[in-house]
C-alpha cells in the first residue's frame, strides 16, 4: 500500500508564480475581460489521466494559452480579482457581459 506522501507530487513553487499577470481596470467590460483571459498566457494547474484512464493524482503545472483570473487595480491599488468561477456565476445570473463591467460586480 502506498503512503499519501507517494501519491501526490508537490510543484516547485517558482515554476507555479505567474510573474505577469493580467491587470484590467474596474471600467474594462466583462465581456472584454473574458477575452483577455482567454488570449493571455498562464500557468494552470491540471489532472491528467493516465493510460488506463484513470486519474492520476498528481498535478501538472502547464502553460495554457489563457488565465484563470485578472487583477482588477486602479493605478497602483489591487481592487479584487475576476476569476473563471465568477463568471461561471455570473452567466448562472444571466448577466449581460456586453454592458457590465468587472468593477460594477
Amino acid at each position: 500500500m502506498e503512503s499519501n506522501e507517494q501519491l501526490f507530487a508537490s510543484p516547485d513553487i517558482e515554476s507555479a508564480i505567474d510573474r505577469s499577470p493580467v491587470i484590467i481596470s474596474p471600467d474594462t467590460l466583462l465581456v472584454n475581460a473574458i477575452a483577455l483571459m482567454s488570449q493571455s498566457r498562464g500557468i494552470s494547474c491540471e489532472i491528467a489521466k493516465d493510460k488506463d484512464l484513470e486519474f492520476n493524482l498528481t498535478h501538472n503545472l502547464t502553460h495554457k494559452n489563457r488565465s484563470c483570473c485578472v487583477l482588477v487595480m486602479e493605478g497602483s491599488r489591487l481592487l479584487g480579482i475576476l476569476t473563471e468561477r465568477d463568471i461561471v456565476r455570473l452567466t448562472a445570473e444571466k448577466l449581460a457581459f456586453e454592458s457590465v463591467t468587472v468593477g460594477s460586480v
